[in-house]
């Protein structure tokens, strides 16, 4: 059963949707709500969930990375992503996008010459991203932007 945690640290929500230690989603917002409501967008359909008053080692082991990726200080530790759910180019997008280093941004149309597919619908799987901060959409920006 996939469990979600959410905490509030430092004003912001942080949010992780987790089964062991995968995760399937997370999440931050300046409201609770947004957060669970972002969580849930990220798992699958129909699939059983419930929210944890108490954290795991794990889930707070998350939340801090979450927090460091958020605050610019990037993470080091290594986690499995639960990606069997989404499609094959969402995978291959997800995959490329999580290896653009901390400092640097590319460009949709890069994204997408190296996953494949057009720039479209690289910012299609970037808008719908489950993994967000930790898969860091926000370093793919417009070719005009670079």
């Amino acid at each position: 059963m996939i469990s979600f945690y959410i905490k509030n640290l430092e004003g912001v929500w942080f949010g992780v949707a987790y089964d062991g230690g995968k995760v399937f989603s997370t999440a931050f917002a300046f409201s609770e709500k947004n957060v669970q409501q972002s969580l849930l967008n990220g798992i699958p359909f129909n699939v059983p969930f419930q929210c944890s008053e108490k954290a795991s080692s794990f889930a707070e082991r998350m939340l801090d990375l979450l927090k460091n990726v958020y605050d610019g200080k990037g993470g080091t530790q290594s986690f499995s992503l639960a990606t069997e759910h989404l499609s094959n180019h969402a995978k291959k997008v997800i995959e490329t996008v999580s290896r653009i280093p901390l400092g640097y941004v590319s460009s949709y149309g890069s994204v997408a010459k190296a996953a494949g597919g057009s720039p479209r619908a690289v910012g299609r799987v970037m808008a719908s991203n489950p993994f967000a901060p930790m898969v860091p959409c926000h370093r793919v920006v417009s070719s005009d932007s670079l």
